[in-house]
């Protein structure tokens, strides 16, 4: 089975989901798909952030520093992810959005070695 998704979900549960697919006899990898501004959020100054996902809105005062945080946590939630996938045995790929899926794909049926 291949999860395409942003995975923009409490670790926790996308963990859980992973470990009830496996236990049911699946094969499971994923293609993670963030777009360019989730991966290198270009921000300054104030800012008001949105979760499509979900109603409410955080105001925030851009910084070097949150930049930063950001980058070390979106590594974290990624590095989870792909850890969990590949303790079971899946592939794990990282794609942007502007990414063909015919390309990301390719990519993964090749990384499997399904297709030369």
């Amino acid at each position: 089975m291949i999860l395409i998704g942003d995975f923009w979900f409490p670790e926790s549960e996308i963990l859980g989901c992973i470990a009830r697919l496996a236990s049911a006899g699946f094969d499971v990898s994923v293609i993670h798909v963030l777009a360019p501004e989730e991966l290198a959020p270009d921000a300054e100054g104030n800012l008001l952030v949105r979760a499509i996902e979900e109603s409410g809105e955080i105001e925030l005062q851009s910084s070097p520093d949150l930049s930063q945080r950001y980058a070390i946590e979106l590594e974290r939630h990624r590095r989870g992810i792909e850890d969990a996938i590949r303790r079971r045995g899946g592939l794990y790929l990282l794609e942007r959005s502007e990414t063909s899926i015919e390309h990301a794909l390719i990519g993964a049926l090749r990384q499997r070695r399904w297709v030369m």
